[in-house]
């Protein structure tokens, strides 16, 4: 929980930078995170606070390269956080890019998240059978599961 609190506490302390404050900060099961009321603010913005949760993860990873365990959650906090499929950073990364022309983008946004997810399935069906290692696997079904019962929009 330690990584997954400054990762998200990176998103905290940018987004107070660009004045917003935090409705609340939940600690959930797979980790926490801050919920705003509404995020009205530049999409560029919008695009910093979300990088800034990965960010703090690669230079996490960068300080304790010599600490492999550390190093190794760290990077894979990172990369998983960049998948743009909801509720990862990388989600809301694309989404705010996509903002930019001010087009309703949804259709877009769904179809490169489909796409996310079907490759992240065949890469967990290929890791589990070839090295059993089902941790992607369970990534899959929570990210489904999260996916089914939220608004994303």
């Amino acid at each position: 929980f330690l990584y997954v609190a400054f990762h998200e506490l990176a998103h905290v302390f940018i987004a107070n930078i660009f004045g917003k404050k935090p409705q609340k900060i939940k600690l959930k099961t797979c980790g926490m995170n801050a919920t705003y009321t509404k995020l009205n603010i530049e999409y560029y913005k919008k695009i910093i606070i979300y990088i800034a949760g990965p960010l703090a993860n690669f230079i996490l990873a960068s300080i304790f390269k010599n600490v492999k365990i550390v190093f190794e959650i760290n990077i894979a906090l990172a990369l998983i956080n960049l998948i743009p499929v909801f509720p990862f950073d990388g989600f809301n990364i694309l989404k705010s890019i996509l903002e930019y022309d001010e087009k309703d983008n949804n259709i877009i946004l769904d179809i490169i998240q489909s796409i996310f997810k079907i490759i992240l399935i065949f890469l967990a069906i290929y890791i589990g059978f070839k090295y059993r290692n089902y941790s992607l696997m369970m990534l899959i079904i929570y990210v489904i599961f999260i996916n089914i019962n939220s608004v994303k929009y």
